[in-house]
């Protein structure tokens, strides 16, 4: 299977608002890649990625026990690679804790998150910017408990390493706007407004 020519068109469907194609897209493309896992004509990755961008999709329209579901297996496709100390392992655990998040399952979506947290940092410098996105959704799955404290300490650890990234200012703007929201929800006006200045 050539899953970079799968991603492709994946990325043309979702460009143009075509989610029921791509729906359709990647359910067949999963198919012929387990089907091809299971003749050993491939390791079994592509089954990986496809059920990680199936968990995106769902999560993203709303089918939240879809989405939920396709983690658990990508979880079980890591271990049944022999991937459970890789940052791809990491990876799918973020995906896996967001589609827990959006289905309203918080506890589990954190215990999620933090492994991922504990495998990040033995696979990746400290300064990868997969760490940003890890804190950046955790702080969401905070927020959504009212921890606004915990919340808060996300971000600013998100921040942390997106100041050390060239050319993220998208990024930096973004979460320094989730720093603002959480300072004005919690009555620190002032500091709230510093944050909205930094975004602007």
């Amino acid at each position: 299977m050539q899953i970079q020519e799968v991603l492709r068109q994946l990325d043309e469907l979702f460009a143009t608002n075509q989610m029921q194609e791509a729906e359709h897209l990647l359910t067949e493309a999963l198919m012929q890649a387990k089907e091809e896992e299971s003749q050993k004509k491939s390791s079994g990755e592509a089954v990986l990625i496809l059920l990680n961008e199936l968990t995106g999709y769902y999560r993203s329209v709303g089918r939240h026990e879809e989405a939920v579901q396709n983690a658990r297996e990508a979880l079980e496709q890591i271990r049944k690679l022999g991937m459970s100390e890789s940052a791809e392992h990491g990876t799918t655990l973020v995906n896996a804790a967001t589609a827990l998040r959006a289905a309203g399952q918080y506890e589990a979506s954190l215990e999620a998150y933090r492994e991922a947290e504990q495998i990040y940092s033995i696979c990746l410098p400290s300064e990868d910017a997969r760490f940003a996105g890890l804190y950046n959704n955790m702080s969401l799955a905070y927020e959504r408990q009212n921890a606004h404290e915990e919340a808060l300490s996300c971000l600013q650890k998100a921040l942390a390493v997106i100041l050390q990234t060239a050319d993220a200012k998208e990024e930096t703007a973004a979460t320094y706007t989730n720093m603002a929201e959480l300072y004005l929800k919690t009555g620190q006006i002032s500091e709230g407004l510093n944050c909205l200045e930094k975004a602007l």
